[in-house]
């Protein structure tokens, strides 16, 4: 018999994740991190970042910008692909999640160009790091990934 593309793949879209079990699979309960708790981490270290002169915490907020987007790509993209073939798509809309991923590459590759940038230029003239600053930010950071792995 013959299944669509989007049947056949409304089948593994759709299904909740699986945990193997004692008992036999059953339903996963943990929880997606959601793309706004990825940019307020962001926010944090960008911030930290810009203030005390790090680039490493302004590579890991622009790492966490790129996280954040592909969390909220990848749902919108979800959403548009499971909608049905049309006159208009015939196909269905299954490149949305193509496409999604291609912007976010693309948007990787732009902050990853950026950090080089401005690493070359911190090497022909460096500037002080609050190192102080630097650690606080971190050792939030860090505590709330712990947060976010003990509830998730």
């Amino acid at each position: 018999t013959y299944t669509s593309r989007t049947e056949s793949t409304q089948r593994f879209v759709s299904r909740p994740p699986q945990v193997l079990s004692r008992g036999g699979p059953r339903l996963s309960t943990r929880r997606v991190p959601r793309p706004r708790e990825a940019a307020t981490k962001a926010g944090v270290e960008a911030a930290g970042g810009w203030l005390g002169g790090s680039l490493a915490l302004l590579g890991d907020a622009g790492h966490m910008i790129t996280d954040a987007t592909a969390l909220g790509l990848a749902l919108l993209a979800n959403w548009i692909a499971k909608r049905q073939p049309s006159p208009r798509h015939t196909f269905g809309l299954g490149r949305a999640e193509f496409i999604a991923a291609m912007i976010n590459g693309l948007l990787m590759f732009v902050i990853v160009a950026s950090i080089v940038v401005t690493a070359i230029e911190r090497l022909h003239s460096p500037r002080p790091v609050s190192g102080g600053l630097v650690i606080a930010v971190a050792a939030v950071g860090l505590a709330a990934w712990g947060i976010i792995q003990w509830f998730y």
